[in-house]
């Protein structure tokens, strides 16, 4: 995974995307558990996959999906806690999150970024980013 860049670079070279055509879609352990957020640009926070995306395309121009699973527990390190399966008391909100993130990637591939930061953006929000 934190090298994933390698293959978006490929993927946008052999089918003539250009960055903001691509949606990378990731589990996030910056935002809480269960958040859903959609971006239109940005930099990769501690995501190493995501920072591998940006600089294989050369842009932070590349919009994103993000899914909260939140910090790991005291005394669990980062890469444990990303590889390792959710506990119960997570799933219910990890399975909810997943359903938006779908529905998202779904209205990203039907109607564009544009379309669906119009239709999940909340009142309120930045008009590049949603919640």
């Amino acid at each position: 995974m934190n090298r994933s860049g390698e293959a978006v670079a490929e993927l946008a070279a052999r089918y003539a995307l250009l960055p903001g055509e691509i949606l990378v879609a990731y589990d996030d352990a910056d935002l809480p558990l269960g958040d859903v957020r959609l971006k239109s640009r940005g930099g990769p926070g501690t995501h190493r996959g995501m920072q591998s995306v940006l600089e294989a395309l050369g842009t932070h121009d590349v919009p994103r999906l993000r899914v909260g699973i939140g910090p790991p527990p005291p005394g669990v390190d980062w890469v444990e806690h990303v590889l390792q399966p959710p506990r119960a008391e997570e799933r219910e909100a990890l399975a909810r999150a997943a359903d938006r993130a779908g529905d998202i990637a779904w209205e990203f591939l039907e109607s564009g970024l544009e379309g669906a930061l119009d239709r999940f953006s909340r009142e309120g929000r930045r008009r590049d980013r949603i919640i």
